[in-house]
């Protein structure tokens, strides 16, 4: 049997009300006769303290509220047990309780086969985290739909339709020459989104451009504040290749820049309307690789009201590039800058390509096929000769 020592403030009491805070009302026993006499605030006992078991009257111990009173040993009866709080004591348990003093076996953990933390996040099947939310139709972290979608390769998934990557990607060069070329549309209100090369309102949710994908129509237009490749103008898609692009006259494309060398990767093209845009420099010869075209029909091919520079591809009939405005295109390759371009021209872009200096020579590209060489002596004394 165990005694406590008690120490006995001087308030009486009838009831725990009429005590502290930490205090509670305990009974006092009239040493000769056993009996209680009366009622005094005592403190609650603390974590650690002794409580319960088999005392005497009125030398029991109470813990403080939200402590309990743990038998430590059930085995044992009338033992008395230890103020204290049961709970997790795993810190790597979910349930963990930085307050527990004791443990009660309630510790839980996450299966780390299919988690990766107490708060929920998956493992993706790519051995990564994150939560339930950020977790892509395929079960990757983060993903955009395509490691499980059915388009094989070379093809790509873009909410859930086969794309040729090679015919994205030119529509993609056509977008990053726009923006590259920092073309001034002289709009009267430049904050306009319709001042814009490419025009950004090919973007908005609410307009008239679609995509025909096998003979269904569609819109990708998502309201991001970028032109994306299927935002482009009018296309036609079958069986996942670009057959047709649009963007031209009352279609408000509004792109500048170069064409793109990379055109001729459209294999599967037949109509290729650009006509009314700001394209400026010279067309690629490689879209005479473009066989499925017909390039007499104007209403299949058509480059006319743009700013290019002659010479032109064979390929390209002479309606095709009508009403182009050609005031800038005899500057280019005046190297010396004398505003006429001319035979001194030629033997200074002859000198740099036998002697290439460490000082880049601005606009020697004369061909745009990214390399400087005799071929592009060849375009510019063209370029004079037809000019």
């Amino acid at each position: 049997m165990f005694l406590f020592s008690i120490s006995f403030s001087d308030d009486s009491c009838n009831m725990d009300d009429d005590c502290g805070a930490m205090e509670w009302c305990r009974c006092i026993l009239d040493e000769e006769t056993w009996e209680v006499v009366s009622f005094e605030c005592v403190p609650y006992a603390q974590i650690g303290d002794y409580c319960g078991g088999y005392v005497m009257q009125c030398n029991e111990q109470v813990c403080a509220p939200g402590i309990d009173c743990i038998d430590m040993d059930p085995y044992i009866a009338d033992e008395p047990g230890v103020c204290g709080i049961l709970g997790c004591m795993d810190m790597n348990a979910c349930n963990f309780d930085m307050d527990a003093t004791v443990p009660d076996g309630s510790c839980e953990y996450y299966d780390s086969e299919v988690s990766c933390d107490c708060e929920g996040a998956l493992i993706d099947i790519n051995g990564n985290c994150c939560s339930e939310i950020l977790m892509d139709e395929c079960g990757v972290c983060f993903g955009d739909n395509s490691s499980c979608s059915d388009c094989d390769t070379p093809f790509i998934d873009i909410d859930g339709h086969c794309f040729h990557q090679a015919d994205i990607d030119v529509l993609q060069n056509f977008i990053d020459n726009s923006i590259n070329s920092g073309h001034d549309l002289n709009c009267y209100d430049p904050n306009d989104p319709w001042c814009s090369s490419p025009n950004l309102y090919m973007d908005q949710g609410d307009n008239w451009h679609w995509v025909i994908i096998n003979d269904d129509s569609y819109q990708f237009s998502n309201d991001n504040g970028i032109i994306e490749p299927l935002e482009l103008g009018l296309q036609e898609w079958t069986d996942g290749r670009l057959t047709s692009l649009m963007c031209g006259a009352y279609i408000y494309c509004q792109l500048s820049g170069e064409i793109p060398n990379s055109i001729s990767n459209l294999t599967d093209i037949e109509i290729l309307r650009l006509e009314v845009n700001y394209f400026t420099g010279q067309v690629p010869e490689s879209i005479c690789e473009l066989e499925n075209v017909n390039f007499d029909d104007y209403l299949s091919f058509d480059l006319s009201y743009n700013e290019l520079c002659p010479p032109y591809p064979d390929c390209i009939p002479e309606n095709a590039v009508g009403y182009i405005d050609e005031s800038e295109c005899l500057l280019n390759g005046d190297f010396n800058q004398d505003n006429s371009v001319d035979i001194i021209d030629i033997v200074i872009l002859v000198n740099h390509i036998l002697s290439p200096a460490t000082v880049v020579l601005e606009g020697a590209d004369i061909n745009y096929d990214g390399s400087v060489n005799i071929l592009d002596v060849i375009a510019l004394v063209s370029q004079i000769i037809n000019y």
